[in-house]
């Protein structure tokens, strides 16, 4: 809910934000964390979605692993505007061939937040 005030023949409108989100100078709406989402859906077959948001302006890698620690695949490694985000993994390894059902974890990597989760590969 906002808050209208007057001052003459002018109204300001001014809202609190529940969100914990605010404007910044453009006007748009930025986070104020970093933040890696929980994939969806969870379990997937065959692609899923991995959300996230970026604070600010800064250099990303978001990677696939296998429960050995391995990496999978590469889905981002670019330099990202702040807000949120989010990129789509196929199920496939970085040479295009599908992997096997199973748990996964990804990882996105910045120069001041790392974070990873886990999901589940259903075939």
């Amino acid at each position: 809910s906002g808050q209208i005030r007057q001052s003459g023949v002018y109204a300001a409108f001014t809202t609190t934000n529940p969100t914990g989100i605010d404007d910044d100078q453009h006007g748009w709406l930025l986070p104020k964390q970093f933040e890696l989402g929980q994939n969806y859906p969870n379990p997937f077959n065959p692609s899923t979605t991995i959300s996230f948001a970026l604070a600010e302006r800064t250099h990303i890698t978001l990677d696939v692993y296998n429960v050995l620690g391995q990496r999978i695949k590469r889905l981002l490694d670019e330099s990202e505007l702040a807000g949120a985000h989010s990129a789509t993994w196929d199920g496939r390894d970085g040479s295009g061939h599908a992997v096997a059902s199973g748990v996964y974890f990804y990882t996105i990597t910045t120069e001041k937040f790392s974070a990873s989760k886990k999901m589940l590969l259903l075939k």
